[in-house]
């Protein structure tokens, strides 16, 4: 909770420092992810060559890392084979889960919310009841958002929300103001920044919740004890991101201006017309003893070729991203194990972003069941809906539908199904395995009879 000891002075301290550091670290990497990149910013020489290539590992490693935890929507599962009377159906709850998802388009959500996480470190989404009693869910920015967490509990306290609005002031010039608002266990309080100083909103009274607890979800992407943001995928690269950038394009400078090689004459004098007669005849006579040569570059480009390609490894390797272009056993259909093995590290780090974002999905489902006891008087067991991140890695179908002819009679067709990747909801898909099986049963009954 805000201490409530000079709550407006507390409010304005904290965005104050939020815009002074955090803001600029969320914009570094944004503008990473986006193609601006430092290297845009280099000043050379007046007369020396400055080129400015941008190579977009940021973007290969988080849409890569992306797609492969959450290319395939979550989907979710009643995990409690006996039911507790004291809650009502989760199978029911599952069911309204889907229609409030489907409602507010939650594959995407989900995936867009994991994606600026994972450019951000951080991002934020608010679960809350509309006037017409339907639930929404929406991201707030992360730029936008200010978690509280109680230092000795770690527990989320408050979230202080602002953001910029255009106002017209007394002479009608638009002027930039902040609109404040704060969301704590118990309310939403809004309030009004203006010249660094924060006062009540008078015109928008507190509004209750009666959650109980925060109504934000603060996703964190990679979680440091005593940390209260999370880290962004690309804050261990961006050194050496920076790196190739830079001798990249100082190679690219380089072959610029040795592509036009300087012509050095020896015991040899013209004017300038007579060098440009030759530069556009492309032919020379020189007088008897003369001599011509081009200034040539001698260097070795190859220890350079070699320094990208290490350089390229390096945050392949520390991003723990798959080298999906390389040493790919010649275009032949790689086996399962070739797969996980090429995929090993990116399954260490889709295990580690798993674990935090299922603690907000299960946040996010908390939140819709307190919602719906508050409106349908009905208590349900959040903790009954199992949370299944299906991934997005390749596989051998062939290898795969092997193993499962295999197993038949030995392990159960719900398992099997789950091997199948393509498989999405192994319990809707057993409904209409039986389905159809009951449809060939009555078809046969019925030529039987005739």
């Amino acid at each position: 909770m805000i201490p409530e000891v000079n709550p407006f002075a507390i409010i304005a301290d904290y965005i104050n420092e939020f815009k002074t550091s955090k803001q600029a670290e969320y914009r570094k990497y944004m503008n990473y992810y986006t193609a601006k990149h430092p290297i845009l910013n280099r000043t050379m020489e007046e007369g020396k060559a400055n080129t400015k290539l941008v190579f977009q590992f940021p973007k290969f490693i988080i849409d890569t890392a992306h797609s492969y935890l959450v290319g395939k929507p979550i989907t979710y599962a009643n995990n409690n084979l006996i039911e507790d009377p004291n809650f009502a159906d989760t199978d029911e709850f599952i069911k309204t889960l889907r229609d409030i998802f489907v409602n507010n388009d939650e594959p995407f959500l989900t995936a867009e919310i994991i994606k600026n996480c994972s450019i951000l470190g951080d991002a934020y989404e608010y679960i809350y009841l509309k006037k017409d009693g339907t639930i929404k869910m929406i991201e707030f920015p992360a730029s936008e958002c200010i978690p509280i967490y109680n230092p000795s509990t770690k527990e989320l306290e408050a979230v202080i929300r602002f953001f910029e609005m255009e106002k017209l002031d007394a002479n009608g010039k638009k002027k930039i103001v902040h609109k404040v608002e704060v969301y704590d266990n118990e309310k939403v309080t809004y309030y009004d920044m203006e010249d660094g100083k924060v006062t009540l909103d008078l015109t928008k009274p507190a509004v209750p919740h009666k959650l109980g607890e925060v109504p934000i979800i603060h996703y964190k992407n990679v979680t440091i004890s005593n940390m209260d943001y999370g880290l962004s995928d690309i804050k261990d690269v961006e050194t050496l991101i920076d790196e190739f950038n830079e001798r990249a394009s100082d190679l690219s400078n380089t072959l610029q201006y040795n592509s036009n090689p300087l012509l050095k004459l020896i015991n040899c004098t013209m004017d300038k017309e007579q060098l440009q007669e030759m530069i556009n005849s492309r032919c020379i006579q020189l007088p008897e003893g003369a001599q011509a040569e081009y200034l040539v570059w001698d260097q070795q480009i190859n220890a350079i070729e070699k320094h990208l390609e290490r350089l390229n490894d390096c945050i392949l390797t520390f991003s723990f991203t798959p080298k999906l272009y390389k040493d790919n056993d010649e275009g032949n259909p790689m086996s399962g194990i070739s797969i996980k093995m090429k995929f090993s590290g990116a399954d260490l780090k889709a295990n580690n972003k798993e674990r935090n974002y299922r603690l907000g999905i299960k946040k996010r489902i908390r939140l819709i069941s307190k919602i719906l006891a508050l409106t349908e008087n009905k208590v349900y067991n959040y903790n009954d809906v199992e949370i299944i991140f299906n991934r997005s890695i390749p596989q051998n179908l062939l290898e795969l539908a092997d193993i499962v002819v295999k197993l038949k009679g030995t392990v159960s067709d719900e398992t099997l199904l789950g091997i199948l990747p393509f498989v999405i909801d192994v319990t809707t898909e057993m409904d209409r395995v039986a389905k159809e099986k009951s449809n060939q049963t009555d078809t046969t009954n019925t030529d039987q009879v005739k």
